[in-house]
């Protein structure tokens, strides 16, 4: 059971990982969109 929540947490904060990078690269490609 311990497996279970450490893999949740593992993929979790992978899934958050991901999204905070997309996020950041869209801002940062508006951000030289902008700057252009």
């Amino acid at each position: 059971m311990w497996f279970m929540d450490h893999f949740s947490l593992i993929s979790s904060n992978f899934a958050i990982t991901t999204i905070v990078r997309v996020a950041r690269n869209k801002h940062m490609c508006a951000f030289e969109k902008i700057e252009t």
